[in-house]
C-alpha cells in the first residue's frame, strides 16, 4: 500500500509539473547522464525550492558538510519556502517527499 501511494504521488508530480522553457533555471533533480529535471518539482504552487536544491548541490559538490546535514537543511529550507505556497500543507507533503528520496538515493 505504501509503494502504491508513493508511485502515485510520483505520478501526479510529474503529471502536475510545469513544462517549462529549457532555459529556466531549474536546478532540482539528478545530476547524472540520466537528468530528469522536468520531472522534479522546482517547487509546490508559489513555493520556490530552487534556491535549496542550489544549496543542497552545492553541499554534495564542495563536501563542505556531512550529507546528513546537507539533507536537513535542504528540507529546512523547503519547509521554510512552503508558507509561500498557495497550498503549504501540500507543499511541505512534497518537500518531505524530495527529503526521502536525497536520504535513499543521494550520494556525495
Amino acid at each position: 500500500m505504501k509503494i502504491l501511494l508513493v508511485l502515485a504521488t510520483l505520478l501526479l508530480v510529474v503529471i502536475i509539473v510545469d513544462v517549462a522553457d529549457a532555459q529556466e533555471w531549474r536546478p532540482c533533480g539528478a545530476g547524472s547522464s540520466y537528468n530528469p529535471h522536468r520531472l522534479i518539482p522546482q517547487g509546490w504552487k508559489g513555493a520556490d525550492f530552487r534556491s535549496a536544491c542550489a544549496k543542497h548541490d552545492k553541499h554534495y559538490r564542495e563536501q563542505s558538510v556531512t550529507r546528513a546535514q546537507a539533507d536537513s537543511e535542504f528540507l529546512q529550507d523547503m519547509l521554510s519556502q512552503s508558507k509561500y505556497s498557495k497550498r503549504p500543507e501540500q507543499a511541505k507533503r512534497v518537500a518531505r517527499f524530495m527529503y526521502r528520496a536525497v536520504r535513499r538515493f543521494g550520494r556525495y
